[in-house]
Parts: structure tokens; sequence; C-alpha cells
């Protein structure tokens, strides 16, 4: 393989992941409003209504646990899916930037950072952990993680005053 082929197929790479990751960041934000959406507008309708709302306090709290478990959880997921792409891209266009130094054509290994990574977290502990702080980005989703919390719960409050 000659090296402009080479450079194209990195910058394919490279293109390919950084179009997923911003594809993904946006419904990520689209999904996140929306749920504060949800849980404002419950606040909203028992704050402007003068209605007695009969629904079990129970059954409430489960789905908004639910509800905030679950979209907690797909946050978590869109984060690691998110840094790999993001890993991905950076080590097509580190290879990219060998191949333009003169370097010769070498195997092109897109998980050579997360392997690393991984193998650390081992040696570090044997437990799977879902976020790991050597990602980075972390704090992402423990702020939307927070707000949601803090939202579900004030709506729950208002909605059961």
């Amino acid at each position: 393989m000659d090296i402009d082929k080479a450079i194209d197929f990195c910058k394919f790479i490279s293109q390919t992941n950084r179009t997923l990751f911003k594809n993904r960041k946006n419904h990520e934000w689209r999904i996140f409003l929306s749920i504060l959406t949800f849980y404002s507008l419950t606040m909203l309708y028992k704050l402007t209504q003068d209605v007695e709302i009969k629904i079990d306090f129970l059954a409430c709290l489960i789905a908004y646990f639910i509800l905030s478990f679950l979209s907690i959880v797909f946050f978590i997921l869109m984060h690691r899916a998110n840094n790999k792409n993001k890993s991905y891209a950076h080590n097509a266009e580190k290879a990219m930037q060998r191949l333009i130094n003169g370097e010769d054509i070498q195997k092109l290994d897109l998980f050579m950072d997360n392997y690393e990574k991984q193998d650390e977290n081992k040696k570090n502990n044997n437990k799977l952990k879902l976020i790991v702080p050597g990602e980075g980005g972390y704090w992402d989703v423990l702020l939307k993680s927070s707000v949601i919390i803090l939202f579900a719960g004030a709506s729950l409050i208002i909605l059961f005053s």
C-alpha cells in the first residue's frame, strides 16, 4: 500500500469517528434536555393548576427512580462510546502524522490506547468500573447525573406537596 492510500485511510477513520462522536453528543444533549423538560413540566403543571393529583406516591417514586436510573446508565454508556470514538480518531491521526513525517507504514492499531488503559486498570483493580477516571471527561456524566437527580427530587417534592 502506498503512503497516499494509507493517509487517506487514516483520514477516513478519523473523520468517521469524529462524526460519530459529534452526532452522539448531539443526541445525548437532546435526550438530557428532554428528561429535564419532563421533570420541569410536571412541576409546572402542579404549580399552575390548582388540582388534586391522585397518583400513588410509591408508584410515582418507582417510575421516577427507573427513569433517572436508566438515563444515568444511558449517559455512562454514551460516555464510554464517545471515549472509544475519540481514541480511535486520535490513533488514526497519530498514524497519519507518522506517515506524513516519512516513517514506514506500520500496522494500524486503533485500540492501542484502550488496551493499555484496560491492562493498567486490571493491574490496579480487578473490578469492572463503569467510569474510569483515566478515560477523561467523566465530570460531564457526573454533572448530568446530579442534575437529573436534583430535577427528579424537586419534581417529586413539588408534585406531592
